[in-house]
């Protein structure tokens, strides 16, 4: 029963991850052509918080 519910969680997030894996693929592209990347971009988003 938990698989199915995982599986229906994995189908509704699939166009979650295709998107930041697309934007994760053009930031590579950009520093791999040596263009400037937007560190705009990364200041709308909350700092990632670890705890140890």
């Amino acid at each position: 029963m938990l698989a199915v519910i995982n599986i229906i969680g994995l189908y509704l997030l699939a166009p979650v991850v295709k998107r930041e894996l697309n934007n994760f693929l053009e930031f590579v592209r950009r520093r791999d052509a040596g263009l400037e990347t937007d560190s705009d971009e990364d200041a709308d988003q909350e700092p990632v918080k670890t705890t140890v």
